[in-house]
C-alpha cells in the first residue's frame, strides 16, 4: 500500500497513471478496461460491465482522484456516466469524500438490476455506489 500511496504522489504523469491502473484493477479485481489515454482522459479511468438480464450489458466507469476531493468531482462524474452511457459509476480516492459528496452521490439516484430469469433484485443501488469511495489509505 505504501508503494501505491507513494505512486500516486509522483508528479510525472505516466507514473500517476500507473497508480491509477492499480486501483482500477485492484477495484474491479482485473475485470476492467483500462482508458489507456495520457493526460485528458475524458474523466474516465477504467471501465467495466455486468450482465443486465439474459442478454444484455451494463456500463460502470471507474474514477481515480489521488489528491483532494471536492463535491464537483461528483458532478463531474455524473456527467461522465451519462456522457458514456453508463448507469453506475464508481469514484476511487485516497481522501475521505465530504458529507456533501456523499449527499450528492446518493442524490444521483439508484440503478434496480434485473436477474437473468426476469425477477428483479429486491435492493435498489445508487448510482454512484453508496459506499462512493475505496478507501486505499
Amino acid at each position: 500500500m505504501k508503494s501505491a500511496v507513494a505512486l500516486s504522489q509522483k508528479k510525472d504523469d505516466r507514473l500517476r497513471k500507473e497508480f491509477e491502473k492499480w486501483a482500477v484493477l485492484t477495484y474491479t479485481k482485473n475485470r476492467a478496461v483500462i482508458n489507456e489515454r495520457k493526460g485528458a482522459d475524458g474523466g474516465i479511468d477504467g471501465i467495466a460491465f455486468f450482465k443486465t438480464g439474459k442478454n444484455g450489458n451494463a456500463k460502470i466507469v471507474l474514477q481515480v482522484k489521488s489528491g483532494i476531493v471536492q463535491r464537483n468531482d461528483i458532478a463531474a462524474l455524473r456527467g461522465d456516466m451519462e456522457r458514456v452511457g453508463a448507469v453506475m459509476a464508481v469514484l476511487i480516492t485516497l481522501k475521505d469524500p465530504t458529507k456533501r459528496m456523499i449527499q450528492d452521490a446518493r442524490e444521483a439516484g439508484s440503478y434496480k438490476h434485473e436477474y437473468m430469469g426476469g425477477s428483479y433484485d429486491k435492493s435498489n443501488y445508487s448510482r454512484l455506489f453508496e459506499s462512493l469511495v475505496l478507501y486505499l489509505a
